[in-house]
């Protein structure tokens, strides 16, 4: 086996093995700081404005 072959795979294994563990921290990362697609209340808000009655 030549050493350039052996370099180069090395080369693509280590890469490789970068861009899985890049995948893993991106994917944690999006799963923990997913935001809720909903609407969150704000109470001072809430609390300064009248309720309205329905008709």
């Amino acid at each position: 086996m030549s050493k350039k072959s052996s370099t180069s795979r090395r080369t693509v294994i280590v890469a490789a093995i970068g861009g899985a563990v890049a995948m893993l921290l991106w994917l944690k990362l999006r799963v923990v700081t997913d935001v809720p697609r909903s609407a969150y209340a704000d109470p001072d808000k809430a609390a300064q404005q009248p309720a309205e009655t329905p008709r």
